[in-house]
Protein backbone atom coordinates (compact mmCIF):
# COMPACT_ATOMS: atom_id res chain seq x y z
CA UNK A 1 0.00 0.00 0.00
CA UNK A 2 2.54 2.59 1.28
CA UNK A 3 4.87 1.51 -2.29
CA UNK A 4 1.82 2.76 -4.74
CA UNK A 5 1.77 6.29 -2.78
CA UNK A 6 5.11 6.52 -3.39
CA UNK A 7 5.39 5.53 -7.33
CA UNK A 8 3.04 8.67 -8.04
CA UNK A 9 4.47 11.64 -10.38
CA UNK A 10 4.37 15.00 -8.86
CA UNK A 11 2.53 17.92 -10.14
CA UNK A 12 4.28 20.81 -11.91
CA UNK A 13 3.43 24.27 -11.85
CA UNK A 14 6.18 25.84 -14.44
CA UNK A 15 3.28 26.22 -17.39
CA UNK A 16 0.71 27.57 -15.10
CA UNK A 17 3.84 30.75 -14.10
CA UNK A 18 4.75 31.07 -17.47
CA UNK A 19 1.07 31.72 -18.64
CA UNK A 20 0.81 34.19 -15.74
CA UNK A 21 3.73 36.09 -16.91
CA UNK A 22 2.67 36.17 -20.38
CA UNK A 23 -0.59 37.84 -19.39
CA UNK A 24 1.36 40.54 -16.89
CA UNK A 25 3.50 41.48 -19.96
CA UNK A 26 0.82 42.27 -22.26
CA UNK A 27 -1.62 44.24 -19.97
CA UNK A 28 2.11 46.43 -19.11
CA UNK A 29 2.59 46.81 -22.66
CA UNK A 30 -1.19 48.07 -23.15
CA UNK A 31 -1.23 50.43 -20.47
CA UNK A 32 1.97 52.02 -21.83
CA UNK A 33 0.16 52.14 -24.60
CA UNK A 34 -2.59 54.10 -23.26
CA UNK A 35 -0.71 56.29 -21.52
CA UNK A 36 1.30 57.46 -24.66
CA UNK A 37 -2.19 57.93 -26.75
CA UNK A 38 -3.59 60.20 -23.80
CA UNK A 39 -0.76 62.41 -23.88
CA UNK A 40 -1.09 62.81 -27.60
CA UNK A 41 -4.55 63.77 -26.75
CA UNK A 42 -4.00 66.06 -23.85
CA UNK A 43 -1.11 67.96 -25.85
CA UNK A 44 -3.55 68.23 -29.09
CA UNK A 45 -6.44 69.40 -26.91
CA UNK A 46 -4.00 72.30 -25.39
CA UNK A 47 -2.65 73.79 -28.54
CA UNK A 48 -6.02 73.75 -29.70
CA UNK A 49 -7.41 75.58 -27.03
CA UNK A 50 -4.21 78.03 -27.58
CA UNK A 51 -5.14 78.62 -30.63
CA UNK A 52 -9.20 79.35 -30.09
CA UNK A 53 -7.52 82.52 -27.56
CA UNK A 54 -10.00 85.39 -29.12
CA UNK A 55 -7.59 88.19 -31.02
CA UNK A 56 -9.46 90.98 -29.75
CA UNK A 57 -7.99 89.88 -25.95
CA UNK A 58 -4.28 89.92 -27.75
CA UNK A 59 -5.15 93.71 -29.43
CA UNK A 60 -6.48 94.68 -26.00
CA UNK A 61 -3.42 93.54 -23.90
CA UNK A 62 -1.60 94.97 -26.38
CA UNK A 63 -3.21 98.67 -26.18
CA UNK A 64 -3.39 98.11 -22.33
CA UNK A 65 0.94 98.17 -22.36
CA UNK A 66 0.54 101.01 -25.10
CA UNK A 67 -1.31 103.26 -22.87
CA UNK A 68 0.89 102.21 -19.76
CA UNK A 69 4.27 103.59 -21.70
CA UNK A 70 2.54 106.69 -21.99
CA UNK A 71 1.69 107.28 -18.89
CA UNK A 72 5.20 106.37 -17.73
CA UNK A 73 6.32 108.44 -19.86
CA UNK A 74 3.90 111.58 -18.30
CA UNK A 75 5.11 110.64 -14.79
CA UNK A 76 8.77 111.07 -15.87
CA UNK A 77 8.09 114.63 -17.28
CA UNK A 78 6.21 115.53 -14.41
CA UNK A 79 8.96 114.03 -12.03
CA UNK A 80 11.71 116.00 -13.96
CA UNK A 81 9.17 119.31 -13.05
CA UNK A 82 11.18 122.41 -12.00
CA UNK A 83 9.35 123.26 -8.49
CA UNK A 84 11.74 126.15 -7.93
CA UNK A 85 11.42 127.46 -11.52
CA UNK A 86 7.78 127.50 -11.17
CA UNK A 87 7.99 129.28 -7.39
CA UNK A 88 10.15 132.08 -9.39
CA UNK A 89 7.98 132.46 -11.89
CA UNK A 90 5.36 133.01 -9.51
CA UNK A 91 7.08 135.48 -7.54
CA UNK A 92 7.57 137.25 -10.75
CA UNK A 93 4.12 137.43 -11.76
CA UNK A 94 3.57 138.84 -8.67
CA UNK A 95 6.04 141.38 -8.61
CA UNK A 96 4.93 142.18 -12.11
CA UNK A 97 1.39 142.61 -10.74
CA UNK A 98 2.64 145.37 -8.01
CA UNK A 99 4.75 147.34 -10.27
CA UNK A 100 1.06 147.58 -12.59
CA UNK A 101 -0.77 149.17 -9.92
CA UNK A 102 1.64 151.19 -9.34
CA UNK A 103 1.49 152.06 -12.69
CA UNK A 104 -2.11 152.24 -12.89
CA UNK A 105 -2.37 154.85 -9.54
CA UNK A 106 0.31 157.02 -11.36
CA UNK A 107 -2.27 157.18 -14.03
CA UNK A 108 -5.37 158.21 -11.57
CA UNK A 109 -3.05 161.03 -10.80
CA UNK A 110 -2.09 162.41 -13.94
CA UNK A 111 -5.78 161.68 -15.32
CA UNK A 112 -7.23 163.71 -12.16
CA UNK A 113 -4.46 166.84 -13.09
CA UNK A 114 -5.59 166.87 -16.61
CA UNK A 115 -9.30 166.61 -15.03
CA UNK A 116 -8.69 169.71 -13.59
CA UNK A 117 -6.63 171.97 -16.07
CA UNK A 118 -9.69 171.26 -18.59
CA UNK A 119 -12.09 172.42 -15.88
CA UNK A 120 -9.45 175.37 -15.62
CA UNK A 121 -10.12 175.58 -19.45
CA UNK A 122 -13.83 175.50 -19.54
CA UNK A 123 -13.99 178.23 -16.78
CA UNK A 124 -11.13 180.66 -18.61
CA UNK A 125 -12.98 180.16 -22.23
CA UNK A 126 -15.31 182.61 -23.96
CA UNK A 127 -15.38 181.54 -27.08
CA UNK A 128 -18.30 178.96 -28.31
CA UNK A 129 -16.07 176.64 -30.39
CA UNK A 130 -13.47 176.41 -27.48
CA UNK A 131 -16.08 175.40 -25.01
CA UNK A 132 -17.45 172.64 -27.12
CA UNK A 133 -14.00 171.27 -27.61
CA UNK A 134 -13.64 171.42 -23.82
CA UNK A 135 -16.71 169.67 -22.95
CA UNK A 136 -15.70 167.13 -25.51
CA UNK A 137 -12.21 166.46 -23.62
CA UNK A 138 -13.98 166.47 -20.58
CA UNK A 139 -16.65 163.76 -21.26
CA UNK A 140 -13.53 161.83 -22.64
CA UNK A 141 -11.73 162.45 -20.08
CA UNK A 142 -14.99 161.05 -17.70
CA UNK A 143 -14.90 157.97 -20.29
CA UNK A 144 -11.38 157.02 -19.63
CA UNK A 145 -12.04 157.46 -16.10
CA UNK A 146 -14.60 155.01 -16.07
CA UNK A 147 -12.68 152.76 -17.73
CA UNK A 148 -9.80 152.99 -15.85
CA UNK A 149 -11.87 152.47 -12.47
CA UNK A 150 -13.50 149.31 -14.62
CA UNK A 151 -10.33 148.27 -15.29
CA UNK A 152 -8.64 148.41 -11.06
CA UNK A 153 -11.41 146.06 -10.51
CA UNK A 154 -10.70 143.37 -12.72
CA UNK A 155 -8.60 140.29 -11.61
CA UNK A 156 -5.68 139.53 -14.18
CA UNK A 157 -5.47 135.65 -14.85
CA UNK A 158 -2.06 133.94 -14.50
CA UNK A 159 -0.95 131.52 -16.39
CA UNK A 160 1.95 129.16 -15.71
CA UNK A 161 3.18 127.28 -18.32
CA UNK A 162 5.28 124.96 -17.99
CA UNK A 163 8.77 124.22 -20.64
CA UNK A 164 7.92 120.98 -21.05
CA UNK A 165 4.71 121.89 -23.26
CA UNK A 166 5.40 120.89 -26.67
CA UNK A 167 3.36 124.06 -27.87
CA UNK A 168 3.13 127.23 -26.71
CA UNK A 169 -0.76 128.83 -25.92
CA UNK A 170 -1.94 131.95 -27.99
CA UNK A 171 -5.17 133.16 -25.93
CA UNK A 172 -8.19 133.90 -27.51
CA UNK A 173 -10.32 136.01 -24.65
CA UNK A 174 -14.37 135.85 -25.58
CA UNK A 175 -16.62 138.58 -23.69
CA UNK A 176 -19.14 140.53 -25.55
CA UNK A 177 -18.96 140.09 -28.73
CA UNK A 178 -15.24 141.27 -28.26
CA UNK A 179 -11.83 139.23 -28.60
CA UNK A 180 -8.73 139.46 -26.92
CA UNK A 181 -6.01 138.41 -28.35
CA UNK A 182 -2.82 138.23 -25.64
CA UNK A 183 -0.04 135.74 -24.98
CA UNK A 184 0.10 133.87 -21.32
CA UNK A 185 3.84 135.29 -20.16
CA UNK A 186 2.34 138.90 -21.40
CA UNK A 187 5.08 138.46 -24.35
CA UNK A 188 2.49 139.93 -27.37
CA UNK A 189 0.82 143.42 -27.33
CA UNK A 190 -2.46 142.53 -26.78
CA UNK A 191 -5.10 143.28 -29.56
CA UNK A 192 -8.96 143.35 -29.64
CA UNK A 193 -11.21 142.27 -32.60
CA UNK A 194 -14.70 142.88 -33.26
CA UNK A 195 -15.10 140.44 -35.72
CA UNK A 196 -14.33 136.88 -35.44
CA UNK A 197 -12.60 136.16 -38.92
CA UNK A 198 -9.99 138.59 -38.16
CA UNK A 199 -9.11 137.70 -35.00
CA UNK A 200 -8.66 134.20 -36.47
CA UNK A 201 -7.49 135.39 -39.81
CA UNK A 202 -4.44 136.90 -37.49
CA UNK A 203 -3.58 133.70 -34.93
CA UNK A 204 -3.44 131.83 -38.39
CA UNK A 205 -0.76 134.54 -39.85
CA UNK A 206 1.44 133.91 -36.68
CA UNK A 207 5.04 133.00 -37.76
CA UNK A 208 5.66 129.31 -37.02
CA UNK A 209 2.28 128.43 -36.58
CA UNK A 210 2.33 124.80 -36.39
CA UNK A 211 4.23 125.81 -32.77
CA UNK A 212 0.99 127.17 -31.10
CA UNK A 213 -2.22 126.03 -30.25
CA UNK A 214 -5.40 128.67 -29.38
CA UNK A 215 -5.96 129.16 -25.96
CA UNK A 216 -10.05 130.15 -25.46
CA UNK A 217 -10.64 132.03 -22.03
CA UNK A 218 -14.69 132.53 -22.42
CA UNK A 219 -16.87 134.71 -20.41
CA UNK A 220 -20.29 134.27 -19.39
CA UNK A 221 -20.72 137.60 -22.51
CA UNK A 222 -18.86 136.02 -24.65
CA UNK A 223 -21.35 132.33 -25.17
CA UNK A 224 -21.86 133.79 -29.13
CA UNK A 225 -18.27 134.33 -29.70
CA UNK A 226 -18.33 130.85 -29.23
CA UNK A 227 -21.03 129.46 -30.81
CA UNK A 228 -18.94 130.87 -33.39
CA UNK A 229 -15.49 128.76 -32.91
CA UNK A 230 -17.70 125.51 -32.13
CA UNK A 231 -19.09 125.86 -36.15
CA UNK A 232 -15.29 126.97 -36.88
CA UNK A 233 -14.27 123.83 -35.67
CA UNK A 234 -16.99 121.66 -36.90
CA UNK A 235 -16.42 123.27 -40.51
CA UNK A 236 -12.44 122.28 -40.14
CA UNK A 237 -13.27 119.32 -38.87
CA UNK A 238 -15.68 117.95 -41.68
CA UNK A 239 -13.03 119.35 -44.36
CA UNK A 240 -10.39 116.47 -42.69
CA UNK A 241 -8.88 119.38 -40.68
CA UNK A 242 -8.22 119.30 -36.81
CA UNK A 243 -7.07 122.14 -34.49
CA UNK A 244 -5.52 122.28 -31.35
CA UNK A 245 -7.29 123.94 -28.22
CA UNK A 246 -7.96 124.47 -24.86
CA UNK A 247 -10.66 126.38 -22.93
CA UNK A 248 -11.16 128.15 -19.56
CA UNK A 249 -13.87 129.42 -18.15
CA UNK A 250 -13.29 132.82 -16.10
CA UNK A 251 -15.75 135.37 -14.27
CA UNK A 252 -16.60 138.80 -16.45
CA UNK A 253 -14.76 140.84 -13.82
CA UNK A 254 -11.32 138.51 -14.79
CA UNK A 255 -9.65 139.16 -17.38
CA UNK A 256 -5.73 138.07 -19.27
CA UNK A 257 -4.12 140.96 -19.74
CA UNK A 258 -3.75 144.24 -17.26
CA UNK A 259 -2.54 146.21 -20.28
CA UNK A 260 -5.11 148.28 -22.23
CA UNK A 261 -5.61 146.41 -25.21
CA UNK A 262 -5.20 148.48 -28.94
CA UNK A 263 -8.56 147.88 -31.12
CA UNK A 264 -8.51 146.36 -34.38
CA UNK A 265 -11.71 147.52 -35.70
CA UNK A 266 -12.32 148.69 -38.85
Amino acid sequence: MSNRRNNRVPISLFSFQDLMLSMIGIFIVISLLLVILINKQVDATVSEAFQNIDTNIISKISLSKTEIKKLESQLDKLSKLDKWKLAEQALDANKHLKDLDLDLVTIRIELEATSKEIDKIIMQSELEGDAGIALELRIRREELQKELDEFRRRKQIIYLISDEEEKIPIVLEFSNNQIVVTSTDQSRTPLSYRNFEDALSYTNSLPNREDYYLLIVLKPSGMQLWNHFKYYVHQLRKSGEEIDFGIDLIAEKQTTSNEFVNSKQE
